[in-house]
């Protein structure tokens, strides 16, 4: 058995070993915060913490459950100690400790992700949750000596970004935290293979022309590859990591000084309109006279906390590159004109939607770039793609609206109804009633909507300023709409307001985010800067899709769509102000690439897959299926692989009989004692033997000498060629390798009939013998004189 000695040395490498890889793995949580060092570090001592207590605890030996008590103690007091002020808990510790966890609950239900630095901490949550993921993993690893299960709390460390971020995680995090976890299994595998001792037998090695790599070496190869598998796989196949995902609150942020990066489009507007100095970001080279209202990206979902871009749906067939569908709910009798355009954007500039005109016929900005055919604005379609330094070109579409038409439109779609007239349940009464009162004697959709435009813009006593600080909660939108100290707000605040009072009426409307307008650089040439950028809102009108609005006042956005203006036929009025010309916004329908991916010969306007086989899937997926059978495959093409070699020589191969048995014995899972004689070890073995195979064998046969006679004889006769071989002066006869190899067979096919059927079945697909952490055989010193063979060790050092 191990030594007392060894088991809290033992226990520190793997509790060791779980803090370092769970620190790893919250690299994943990087993105939920601007400065991730703000939770990394301190979770260092934290989870030295963790770690320690359970090390100390086990080696006090603790039973489980009160190693686990003491690790979340230890948790609690060091959340004492870093927000509550105080070593020790006391009401005022407890009440300060309190408010830290209330005011990074609020930060997290107001701020997207990154959260900025000027926001209330939000590391309090994720220091914590940090530290209770560690003691969960220290818990399952290191005293339950469970590994596999330990591999629970760090898949989901791994897994909460990507289901709340709009970014996959980093694939460095990724194998960082495979290669600790392959080193968690690998300690817990050679504990397990090695707590009898040192291995027993001499390493036929050179001898054989063989030179065995350790179990740690296969390990590792075989962990190596599939964590390349996993790497490579989803940027070789285009089927996977589509999608980008629903980043809750949304934001438009960057870095300090000179560069805007655009991850989620809300977030940090103000800072970018006002605290950065006007830099410029792109170019757009058109004939088309002021290109205006260039969409970036969509609000689709208002939480309550935040208006978000909501999920999108990536297909392969979805890239921008070649003809766009056309625009939802857009009849064809809309009149509309085309414009191209050449897009250069400045590296400073990275954003992960690619900016757009308002509508588009067509867009050449390659693979990398995917739309969603819901909303039609352009997502990256894989990680580490911005827009920084790129030039595209793209067809822009120009509809002409009319009021009359849009006065007269139908009922819209019922998915898009239910999607973006949906309201969170705690939508503020007064704001609805406010919508009602403005909107109070207007007839139709499209004249309440004029009406509120010219209640944001004239009638309700709204100042444009940068002054108050950014926010499109619920609570913000009361503040914002109160007459006493509110109604002062910048783009986000009227955009946000005004499609939030819509779809309380039951208008659908989205929030666009995106440039207002550009400053003229040169002949037909368009500069936009960070002072350009802009939001504003669309509702949606079944015959022209979805149309802008402009509730921003006049001292930023100086004038409103022409359609918002003028008299109606019937003698309705929709008094706004002053017209400009400007397009509509853009959002399209058409055959969606998703739907008819699964259907042949469904249209795909502009460039058609068509119907038929779709080969390229076929053969990807072949290729995986290829990939995953050569993977289970390897542990033991590499256990045959070892035991050719044992078989392939002209000498010492009563060695490497001795050796091909120990291996064998370890595939199963018994024990191979050491420091024993080889007579004793056969002893030994002959308690594990069973009958052979048969159909009616039990699922725990029974095992001990008696069961087969043949299988004793045959261990008998090894040992006696292993001492003579190791221990005589001369030998008398050396036997060949055909009478070696069936005497091992027959010894093993005994432990095989003494084994229960998932001992067979993970010998022969999970070979311990190359998987575990210690070699299964040793090279040794030679033994040249003996007293007696009978109690000689098996070997020496």
């Amino acid at each position: 058995m191990t030594s007392r000695t060894a088991l809290p040395s033992l226990g520190v490498r793997m509790a060791a070993l779980s803090a370092v890889t769970t620190w790893v793995t919250l690299f994943a949580w990087s993105g939920f915060v601007a400065v991730p060092g703000s939770y990394l570090n301190p979770l260092v001592g934290g989870l030295a913490l963790v770690a320690g207590a359970g090390v100390l605890s086990r080696f006090l030996r603790l039973p489980p459950v009160m190693v686990l008590a003491v690790q979340l103690l230890a948790v609690f007091l060091y959340a004492n100690a870093a927000w509550g002020d105080a070593l020790l808990p006391s009401t005022g510790s407890l009440d300060a400790l309190g408010a830290a966890y209330d005011g990074a609950v609020t930060s997290a239900r107001e701020y997207a992700a990154p959260v900025p630095t000027e926001a209330v901490p939000v590391t309090p949550l994720l220091i914590t949750g940090g530290m209770l993921c560690g003691v969960l993993v220290d818990f399952f690893a290191a005293t339950l000596r469970r590994v596999p299960i330990a591999g629970l709390p760090l898949l989901m460390i791994y897994s909460l970004p990507v289901s709340a971020l709009d970014a996959s995680v980093n694939w460095l995090v990724f194998c960082l935290s495979a290669v600790g976890f392959l080193a968690m299994l690998a300690v817990q595998e050679g504990e397990r293979i090695g707590r009898w001792g040192r291995p027993l037998a001499v390493d036929p090695g050179d001898a054989l022309g063989f030179r065995r790599a350790t179990g740690t070496r296969h390990t590792m190869a075989i962990g190596a590859s599939a964590t390349v598998l996993a790497v490579f796989l989803p940027v070789l196949i285009p089927t996977l990591d589509l999608n980008a995902f629903d980043g809750g609150p949304g934001g438009l942020g960057g870095g300090d000084g000179r560069d805007v990066s655009i991850t989620n489009p809300m977030t940090n507007l103000r800072r970018d309109l006002v605290l950065r100095e006007d830099t410029p970001l792109m170019r757009v080279s058109t004939t088309e006279p002021n290109p205006e209202y260039i969409h970036i990206s969509l609000l689709t979902v208002f939480t309550g906390q935040a208006w978000t871009p909501g999920g999108r749906d990536l297909d392969a067939d979805q890239t921008a590159e070649g003809d766009f569908p056309p625009p939802i709910g857009m009849d064809d009798s809309v009149s509309r004109t085309t414009e191209d355009w050449r897009v250069e954007i400045n590296d400073n500039f990275a954003s992960l939607w690619l900016p757009t005109s308002e509508y588009v016929a067509s867009v050449q900005a390659g693979d990398d770039w995917r739309y969603d055919s819901k909303t039609l604005d352009v997502f990256r379609a894989r990680d580490g793609v911005d827009t920084s330094g790129m030039n595209y070109s793209l067809r822009s579409l120009i509809p002409t609206f009319d009021a009359q038409v849009l006065a007269n439109a139908g009922t819209p779609p019922v998915d898009i109804a239910a999607t973006y007239t949906d309201l969170p349940d705690q939508f503020p009464d007064s704001v609805r009633q406010l919508a009602e009162e403005v909107t109070a004697n207007e007839p139709t959709d499209y004249q309440k909507a004029v009406a509120l435009q010219q209640f944001f813009r004239r009638d309700g006593g709204f100042v444009y300023t940068t002054d108050p600080p950014p926010g499109n909660s619920a609570a913000d939108l009361v503040s914002f709409l109160d007459k006493d100290g509110g109604r002062e707000g910048y783009c986000e605040q009227f955009a946000t307001a005004y499609a939030a009072m819509a779809r309380s009426l039951d208008i659908p409307a989205r929030v666009v985010v995106g440039f207002l307008g550009g400053d003229p650089v040169g002949s037909d040439v368009w500069e936009y800067s960070t002072h350009d950028l802009h939001a504003w809102p669309e509702l949606y009108f079944e015959g022209s899709g979805w149309v802008k609005f402009e509730p921003t006042p006049s001292s930023r956005a100086p004038v409103v769509p022409p359609y918002t203006t003028g008299q109606l036929t019937d003698g309705e009025n929709s008094a706004a102000p002053s017209v400009t010309n400007s397009p509509t916004n853009r959002l399209s329908n058409a055959p969606r690439p998703s739907e008819s991916v699964g259907a042949a010969g469904a249209n795909d306007s502009g460039r058609g897959s068509g119907g038929g086989v779709p080969w390229t899937t076929v053969l990807w997926s072949a290729g995986l299926l290829v990939l995953l059978v050569a993977l289970a495959l390897t542990p033991r093409t590499l256990r045959r692989a070892a035991s050719a070699r044992r078989w392939r020589g002209d000498s010492d191969l009563v060695e490497g009989a001795w050796a091909e048995l120990r291996a064998s014995t370890v595939d199963l899972g018994v024990e191979w004692p050491a420091g024993r004689s080889p007579r004793a070890v056969g002893a030994l073995l002959r308690r594990q033997f069973g009958a052979p195979l048969g159909p009616d064998t039990p699922a725990r046969p029974q095992t001990g000498a008696h069961t087969n006679p043949e299988a004793v004889a045959a261990i008998e006769r090894l040992v006696g060629w292993l001492e003579e071989a190791r221990y005589a002066p001369e030998v008398s006869r050396t036997p060949t390798v055909d009478e070696l190899r069936a005497t091992v067979t027959t010894c093993v096919d005994a432990l095989r009939g003494g084994a229960t059927r998932q001992a067979r079945l993970r010998a022969t697909w999970l070979p311990a013998s190359v998987l575990s952490l210690r070699r299964s055989v040793v090279q040794l010193p030679v033994v040249t004189r003996v007293r007696s063979t009978q109690d000689v060790v098996d070997h020496v050092g």
